[in-house]
């Protein structure tokens, strides 16, 4: 008479297993200048590690202008500038921008991917060259509100950044209209009104890793435009933009340090194998961080 094989309930290991692996980690959301981070389900491959986005909103923007006094700015303004306005003399305009990476990528992330996207909304609407530089250090965003199209900048507030000021009233550029990288991390060519992405580079994704492993040396970027040509200058949103949709954005792409489920798989494999008093250290990273000792078998069934 042929009996069916009794049903086992399945062993505290494989519900474990199948719990870590099959788990999805949730969206999450930070109040410091992180939209989004959609994070994807790990793969149940193992080898493979999850990969995760993150979209970020900048926690400072300003414009340099390049003025007699060198005491304008417009780090409360909705526009940013670069490029050449159309005065003959002091006319070089150039846009700071930074972004919080340690308040929304995960500590000991690796960077895989950056790409940066602004609205430029500049009356001219010739081709010009725009390209991004890492800066070299800390520089302020103050009250000031420039008027009418905001590309002549208005008085300086305490704090803000200006063409000879990293921080009005206090602390100097070594050199005025900003210290920074003289290669450029990345470019793009802006022409007429529109959103435009300046695309991921070895040098862009070195950029953001250095601000992830590295936030005090974390001082964002300057764009570069056309300073050679009269009236080239491009006007960008801020995140000052009344419209949210018209906002810089940062998206990066970044896989999360590998944490404790790795280990915990190894050890659950090797205990059902080898029931034996084992010791196992754990990646830094894990929640469960201090070393574990086990000497019961697990999974024996």
């Amino acid at each position: 008479m042929f009996r069916p094989a009794p049903i086992r309930a399945p062993s505290p290991v494989s519900v474990l297993v199948a719990t870590i692996f099959g788990a999805v980690v949730p969206s999450i959301s930070s109040a410091h200048g992180l939209i989004a981070a959609d994070l994807f389900s790990p793969s149940t491959s193992l080898g493979r590690q999850a990969v995760a986005s993150a979209t970020l909103a900048p926690s400072m923007d300003n414009t340099l202008y390049d003025d007699a006094e060198g005491d304008a700015s417009n780090g409360g303004g909705s526009a940013m500038f670069a490029g050449r306005n159309s005065a003959s003399t002091y006319s070089a305009r150039r846009a700071l921008l930074a972004f919080d990476v340690s308040a929304a990528i995960p500590t000991g992330s690796t960077i895989e991917s950056v790409t940066l996207t602004l609205f430029n909304d500049a009356a001219n609407t010739s081709p010009q060259v725009i390209s991004l530089h890492r800066i070299d250090q800390s520089w302020g965003e103050g009250t000031t509100i420039a008027g009418g199209g905001q590309g002549s900048g208005a008085p300086a507030a305490p704090g803000d950044a200006t063409w000879t000021h990293r921080l009005y009233g206090s602390d100097l550029w070594t050199t005025p209209g900003g210290d920074f990288a003289p290669t450029a991390s990345t470019f793009a060519i802006v022409a007429e009104e529109g959103f435009y992405s300046w695309p991921s580079t070895a040098s862009l994704v070195a950029d953001v890793q250095s601000f992830l492993d590295n936030p005090s040396g974390n001082f964002g970027w300057i764009l570069l435009g056309n300073e050679n040509e009269a009236s080239s200058s491009k006007r960008f949103a801020t995140r000052e933009a009344a419209d949210p949709a018209l906002r810089p954005i940062l998206t990066i792409e970044f896989v999360p340090e590998p944490s404790c489920v790795g280990w915990l798989f190894v050890l659950l494999l090797v205990r059902s194998r080898r029931p034996q008093r084992r010791l196992i250290r754990r990646n830094a990273s894990c929640p469960l961080n201090s070393p574990v000792t086990r000497s019961s078998h697990v999974g024996s069934g």
